[in-house]
C-alpha cells in the first residue's frame, strides 16, 4: 500500500508538471488531462477492489 501511495503522489506531481509545461493547445491538454485523471481513478478503483477482496478473504 505504501508503494501505491508513492506512485499516486508521483503521478499527481507528474500530471501538474505536464500541464504546466504542456506543448499543446489548451483543448488538447484538457483532453489529455481528462484521460490521465480517468486512468488514475480507474487504477485506484482497481486497487481498492483488490484490497476489498483481500480483506474479505482474510475475515
Amino acid at each position: 500500500m505504501k508503494n501505491f501511495k508513492s506512485y499516486l503522489v508521483a503521478g499527481v506531481f507528474g500530471f501538474i508538471g505536464g500541464v504546466l509545461f504542456a506543448p499543446h493547445k489548451g483543448s488538447i491538454t484538457r483532453l489529455k488531462a481528462k484521460k490521465a485523471i480517468n486512468d488514475i481513478s480507474m487504477k485506484a478503483i482497481d486497487e481498492l477492489e483488490k484490497l476489498e477482496t483481500k480483506l474479505s478473504v482474510e475475515v
